[in-house]
Parts: structure tokens; C-alpha cells; sequence
């Protein structure tokens, strides 16, 4: 009997240890990704997950140091023949400085949950139905989970139906602003 409590006092040990670095290190949390992939397929029910811009998202985020990004990691474009690829990490803020010899832009990532947040799902929301391919990933660090979303389209619809929706989304609030 006394081995048996050692036994179950080292397992239960183990187990707790392992729910504590659960929240570490750059695994994301499938339960945003899901609401997420949720919130995009009542635009358009034909996107999923796909694998492949999921993990073109994850490497996105892993570009995350020190609570910052490069611009050039947050938002790339890439374009084959008609199609466009966009992979974008939701980001709130800017920081600039300056090298020794080029201007180095760096943004702030934005958690889940923060107050620009919803502002910016709406975006992606209103987007979703020039979209053909969708991926998302998520990283959590600390106690922040951080959201990168690329997707794929024909060239003119996904960038048409993106810029459109922020100008509108970005006027709106402007415009609310001076009000």
C-alpha cells in the first residue's frame, strides 16, 4: 500500500507538471483557430483549415520576438499567375527605429482577445468569400495567444474584397472618431 501511494503521488507530480508547460513554448490553441475557421465559413462554408496555409501561418508566428514582429514577417504577399497568397499576422501596433542602415519597422502582435480584435475578425469575416484557401494558426506566449490567418484567391477578388472592407472598416472608424 505504501508503494502504491508513492506510485500515485509521483503520477499525479507528472500530470501536473505536464498541464503546466501545456502553455509553453509555440504550441497554439486549437480552440481560437476553430472559432476562428467557425467565423469564416458563415461567409463561405467551402474553407477549412488547409494544412499547408496553416503551417505557412505557424512559421508567420514564430517570427514573434520579444512582443514584436518585422513588418516583412506580419504581411506577405505572394502572387502565381492569377492567384494571390496573403498571410497576415494580426497586428496593433507600430514601433520604428533606425539602423545604421535602414529603417527597421517593427510591429506589435496583437493577443486574442484584445479590444482591436474583433474590429480586425470582421475584416477577415467580410473578406472570406473571395477566398478559395484558408489557413490559420495560432501561438501562445505567456499568457497571450497570437493569430495569423493566410488564405488564397484569385488575384483581383481577395485583394479587391480585402482593401475594400478595411478602407470601409478604417473609414468608419475614423470618420466615428470625428464625430
Amino acid at each position: 500500500m505504501k508503494h502504491f501511494k508513492q506510485f500515485v503521488a509521483v503520477l499525479l507530480a507528472g500530470v501536473m507538471m505536464l498541464a503546466m508547460l501545456t502553455a509553453c513554448g509555440s504550441t497554439g490553441s486549437a480552440a481560437v483557430e476553430n472559432e476562428i475557421l467557425k467565423m469564416v465559413q458563415e461567409v463561405n462554408s467551402n474553407l477549412t483549415n488547409d494544412s499547408t496555409l496553416r503551417s505557412v501561418s505557424a512559421t508567420a508566428l514564430n517570427e514573434i520576438k520579444d512582443d514584436q514582429i518585422a513588418l516583412s514577417k506580419a504581411l506577405s504577399v505572394k502572387t502565381e499567375d492569377s492567384k494571390v497568397q496573403i498571410t497576415y499576422v494580426f497586428v496593433e501596433g507600430v514601433n520604428l527605429s533606425i539602423g545604421s542602415s535602414n529603417l527597421d519597422v517593427q510591429l506589435k502582435p496583437m493577443a486574442y482577445g484584445s479590444t482591436g480584435m474583433p474590429a480586425q475578425l470582421a475584416v477577415l469575416k467580410a473578406s472570406a468569400k473571395a477566398f478559395t484557401k484558408f489557413g490559420v494558426a495560432t501561438r501562445v506566449i505567456g499568457d497571450k495567444t497570437y493569430v495569423a490567418v493566410t488564405v488564397q484567391g484569385s488575384a483581383g477578388s481577395v485583394l479587391d474584397g480585402i482593401l475594400n472592407t478595411w478602407a470601409g472598416a478604417y473609414l468608419k472608424q475614423f470618420v466615428g472618431a470625428a464625430q
